[in-house]
């Protein structure tokens, strides 16, 4: 079995669509092999410093103009007529029998591909349902960037039509789906992790105040989130409590002038150990798409989580009832973000640093085991209904 992979996360800074495209990369590596899965890393302007060996580097072009001139004419950054045919003449030479394409914006490349190698499977992974989002990015855009909106939009209406299965998150993304396309998606793929706890993560320390965790790369809807959650509801809690702000890009928040117990962590090296000493985890995040990798990240860290509907998405629909208000609590306004953290602060030091129910929930429904069991699923049924037609 040989796997094309298609991804324009790989090198790009820490992010949870980077996350994704990394899990993904490893789960089809584990199915098939290592040596059975070419990758193709599309990159803007800057080619990466360090490119692992094996991984093809697509560059876009470097002048903006042309860039602009490219969306114009309907392709997605990072990609125009020549690296399509690149690509789809790699897929030929290397006797690929399915190409896995890790965003929905790339239907230009779907669509020539499906016609160069009909014989090839094409799955497509839907990060989120640009039909929906990239018009509000439009609407609020500068006018130099509507053709990168729109040209997202046009591509993944080709992508929808030309791909042999469309992965979408879940529920919420199914009906998004379903509304910009009139035909519901191959298969739900949620996002999942790989993460593995060590034996020194059992290992408690003895703090003077609980620990709230917030936990993401410096994006607007995190930053919003936590300033919203700063402002609005950290100075009735913070007599019991402590806020730790972490993930890339967050030291940027350094010198905001926030109030005593706001300490600013910015990058980690290692999630276990901004997890290990963390008792709850925050969420308020009110604007975007997809799923939340902070959510998945919790959980596989076995921690109770608060957060708002919009942190959910995705989640939801695989969280037991008598989780709610248990493990997961919902806030969507400052009153009730309040709370619910001093709901969730009320329990021991035991249940908040590990619960294992948790964990298998993790497990289940958004690990790395989960996903080889859906993705070695959908390749399965792509590849027989091609034998069959």
């Amino acid at each position: 079995m040989k796997i094309l992979y298609i991804t324009d996360f790989y090198y790009t800074v820490n992010s949870g669509a980077r996350t994704s495209a990394r899990a993904h990369l490893k789960t089809l590596q584990n199915l098939y092999g290592k040596e059975h899965v070419d990758v193709i890393a599309l990159v803007g302007r800057n080619k990466p410093k360090c490119v692992e060996k094996g991984h093809t580097v697509i560059r876009g072009t470097e002048n903006k103009i042309v860039l602009f001139c490219d969306c114009l004419c309907g392709y997605s950054t990072y990609l125009n007529r020549v690296g399509i045919r690149q690509i789809a003449e790699i897929a030929g030479k290397n006797g690929s029998d399915v190409v896995f394409v890790d965003n929905s914006i790339f239907g230009k490349l779907i669509k020539t591909m499906k016609k160069k190698n009909p014989r090839i499977p094409v799955v497509a992974y839907y990060h989120d349902v640009k039909a929906s989002l990239a018009k509000t990015w439009r609407a609020a855009a500068p006018i130099y960037k509507k053709p990168v909106m729109q040209a997202m939009i046009s591509n993944e209406r080709l992508t929808a039509q030309y791909a042999d299965a469309n992965l979408v998150l879940g529920n919420r993304e199914e009906k998004l789906f379903i509304d910009a396309y009139g035909k519901h998606p191959e298969a739900h793929l949620s996002v999942y992790m790989d993460i593995n706890l060590t034996p020194a993560y059992f290992r408690r320390t003895i703090k003077n105040k609980k620990r709230l965790l917030f936990f993401g790369g410096y994006y607007l809807p995190n930053v919003h989130g936590i300033h919203w959650f700063i402002k609005n509801v950290f100075h009735e809690i913070s007599d019991t409590a402590e806020l730790i702000v972490a993930g890339y890009g967050m030291d940027q928040l350094e010198g905001q002038n926030y109030p005593a117990g706001v300490r600013i962590q910015g990058f980690v090296e290692e999630l276990e150990s901004v997890y290990r000493d963390a008792d709850v985890i925050i969420s308020p995040i009110f604007e975007g798409g997809g799923m939340k990798v902070k959510v998945a990240e919790a959980m596989a860290f076995g921690k109770v989580v608060v957060g708002s509907d919009e942190s959910f998405e995705g989640y939801q629909e695989k969280i037991p009832q008598e989780y709610w208000d248990r493990y997961f609590y919902r806030a969507n306004t400052a009153e009730e973000f309040t709370l619910q953290v001093k709901r969730a602060l009320e329990f021991s030091e035991e249940r908040l640093h590990f619960n294992k129910e948790i964990r298998e929930l993790y497990e289940d429904g958004f690990s790395d085991k989960y996903a080889e069991k859906t993705i070695s699923k959908i390749i399965d049924q792509v590849l027989r209904e091609k034998i069959g037609s």
